[in-house]
């Protein structure tokens, strides 16, 4: 089974820690925000031992809680956005899914994939809703 294709497009902004999120209830074509809800998050990401893939901008990851669980595999694409390869968990919780393997392969060049670094963290998301 081939894994999902998506391409992100992402841009990072530096605000000053003092900000504050503009009401979103005012921007046009909004026709309502539902309340945040908080998401613990656990992501391990996998590389070889001597981080090839993170050499190759590459970011291959399992993770679980919130709404985007499961493989997720980004490979560069430009400055902005990368694509990205989706796979659920599934009955191969515990190794990397061949579809992802196969993609990667020509940078591991056959040496196992590891967690090389495991993440815990808490995002409050919110939603808008266009009328």
């Amino acid at each position: 089974m081939a894994a999902r294709r998506v391409v992100e497009i992402e841009r990072k902004f530096d605000v000053e820690e003092e900000t504050l999120l503009p009401s979103l209830q005012d921007l046009p074509g909004v026709a309502r925000v539902d309340e945040p809800v908080e998401h613990r998050l656990e992501a391990e990401y996998f590389d070889t031992k001597d981080l090839r893939l993170a050499a190759a901008a590459i970011t291959l990851r399992r993770g679980s809680g919130g709404e985007d669980g499961g493989w997720h595999l980004k490979l560069p694409k430009g400055p902005d956005d990368r694509t990205e390869f989706r796979e659920l968990l599934g009955e191969q919780a515990d190794g990397v899914p061949d579809a992802l393997l196969r993609l990667v392969r020509v940078h591991t060049r056959g040496d196992a994939l590891v967690p090389v670094a495991r993440l815990m963290t808490t995002r409050t998301p919110w939603s808008r809703w266009h009328g």
